[in-house]
């Protein structure tokens, strides 16, 4: 019956599919746990779907896009809302991964030094909002570094500080942790509002395409994104300047008509 209702979602991009299985995975270990099925049949469910170009080809951020979906979030004014924002600046001005963000807290902030300590994660994966937890077990050992830290974010955080008196940086208004996946959730509904693609990993993709066509060198953009193999920032590099030369080619040809 899951699968049939599957396939019947075909028409429908398949990260979108995958989310539902995500809903309906949480719905029935619920009911293991109230005795109402002995086992989760999801495990064996193949989830199809169209890919979605448009979310695979674009990697980055404009910034007439990111005003929009500050100034979209900053409509909603709850305090939720206002630690999304800040999330968004973080993972803007460091390229932090989403779990890494929600995972700050206010001694990671060296003000005097201008330095971002990034040593630990959020584990929300499959977790209720109570089962939300921080370790310092990190993706890979280069994913924990010190990092400078920008003057405008520098800023931003300032600001939120004399705002915001909890420890974790991005909380609710009792200083309880916020599942990332509400922000994921939260920017989808402003990328389908607005027909465009955004999602927090672009951050990430933007800085490093930002850094490397502003001229930074390989080991450097390697260095502030933590990439453990400098394959991954290469591959960054490459695709970059594959898009630096090709706009370059075509105002050659602008000058010219």
């Amino acid at each position: 019956m899951l699968q049939r209702y599957f396939n019947s979602l075909d028409d429908l991009g398949i990260t979108t599919n995958y989310k539902l299985k995500e809903i309906i995975n949480v719905l029935l270990n619920f009911s293991i746990k109230c005795g109402y099925i002995q086992s989760n049949p999801l495990k064996y469910i193949h989830i199809v779907g169209k890919d979605n170009k448009r979310y695979q080809d674009k990697q980055v951020i404009s910034n007439h896009e990111f005003k929009l979906v500050i100034d979209e979030i900053l409509e909603t004014k709850t305090y939720i809302h206002y630690s999304f924002v800040i999330a968004l600046y973080i993972g803007r001005y460091t390229g932090l991964r989403i779990s890494e963000t929600f995972a700050l807290e206010r001694d990671d902030f060296d003000f005097d030094n201008h330095l971002l300590n990034v040593n630990k994660k959020m584990v929300y994966a499959n977790k209720r909002n109570d089962e939300l937890y921080v370790t310092h077990t990190m993706k890979t050992k280069s994913s924990q570094s010190i990092l400078p830290l920008h003057h405008d974010l520098e800023i931003i955080i300032k600001k939120w500080f004399e705002y915001h008196k909890y420890q974790y940086v991005i909380t609710n208004n009792k200083g309880k942790f916020i599942s990332p996946k509400q922000l994921e959730y939260c920017l989808w509904n402003i990328s389908k509002k607005h027909n465009i693609s955004i999602h927090y990993h672009m951050l990430r993709h933007t800085l490093a395409s930002n850094l490397i066509i502003n001229g930074a060198n390989v080991k450097a953009t390697q260095e502030i994104l933590r990439h453990a193999n400098i394959k991954t920032t290469m591959n960054i590099y490459t695709h970059s300047n594959l898009e630096l030369n090709a706009r370059e080619l075509n105002l050659a040809f602008k000058r010219h008509e």
